[in-house]
């Protein structure tokens, strides 16, 4: 099993993601609808996907005596599947970003729902066709007479997962790079025209500032990641075995800054998200309290 210390951070953060999830694709707010959190909640979906079944495939033992080889493939194809949608997802978000910032009047809801519905359903059946190559993959095992134990799928569909996700993270560093720099001019460029102007105008500034730092942090986080795992697809291949074990022990902590930082942010900047997680809080403590006052009215 893993260590404790790099499952710990998962434990405590991931309910708290999946909960604020929860609450913002729950909410009635017009403001929760808009395309950037639709983009948010679904590529937050895919994330939590990918780090539970990244557990459920790389901790757990898999025999074909025991029947439980069944259900390796499955998380396998889950977590590339969270993986591959995570970052296409982030791609989508800073995309959008960039658009909002290139339009006169900076509006967020500028593309119909109905085109990022099916937008949305794109993503997933690409993210589904990127792991076909698993199903019919042979398996790995720890004792190859005995079959005993699987400890992954062959090469050849190891190479193939891998070429993939090398592509992966080459586009998403040049693309997320490249919006990322044109949003922040963007940014200058909205600062200089309304610095001066009136109160309205100055709240809209405020507003686009904060989602455009949400927005960095989300790409950039998730981009220190795939430097990584590039960087760890390499010395694969190369083989370079000895930067190979400098580097894998420092995966918890870049994939949990590309999982939890957005959220994290988003919560600490935006004042409509705390608001609707306080309205949740409160709702919820009116709730117990009218159960409690009804129980001890109707008691005999």
């Amino acid at each position: 099993m893993a260590a404790w210390a790099a499952i710990f951070p998962d434990m405590i953060l991931s309910p708290f993601y999946i909960l604020l999830l929860i609450l913002l694709a729950t909410a009635k707010d017009v403001h929760f609808k808009t395309p950037f959190f639709m983009f948010f909640i679904v590529t937050g979906v895919y994330s939590i996907m990918a780090i539970i079944f990244y557990y459920i495939a790389a901790e757990f033992t898999y025999t074909e005596r025991h029947w439980t080889f069944l259900f390796f493939k499955p998380a396998y194809a889950l977590n590339a599947i969270g993986a591959f949608g995570a970052t296409i997802g982030k791609t989508n978000i800073v995309v959008h970003r960039y658009l909002v910032m290139r339009s006169r009047d900076f509006a967020e809801t500028n593309w119909p729902r109905k085109s990022i519905t099916r937008l949305l359903a794109v993503q997933f059946v690409f993210c589904v066709l990127l792991t076909a190559s698993i199903w019919p993959a042979s398996y790995i095992y720890a004792n190859k007479e005995a079959m005993d134990r699987i400890v992954a799928l062959s090469k050849f569909e190891t190479m193939i997962q891998m070429a993939i996700a090398v592509a992966t993270y080459i586009l998403y560093i040049i693309s997320n790079g490249i919006f990322t720099v044109l949003t922040s001019r963007e940014l200058i460029r909205m600062k200089g025209m309304l610095e001066n102007s009136a109160v309205a105008s100055r709240k809209i500034m405020a507003h686009q500032r904060n989602m455009v730092i949400i927005v960095t942090i989300c790409s950039l986080t998730h981009l220190m990641k795939m430097v990584h795992q590039l960087i760890i697809a390499v010395t694969k291949v190369v083989p370079l075995q000895t930067l190979y074990d400098a580097i894998w022990p420092m995966y918890p902590l870049f994939n949990g800054l590309a999982a939890y930082a957005a959220p994290i942010c988003l919560v600490a900047l935006s004042q409509t998200v705390r608001m609707r997680i306080i309205s949740a809080c409160t709702c919820r403590a009116k709730s117990d309290n009218f159960v409690a006052v009804f129980t001890v009215t109707k008691a005999p």
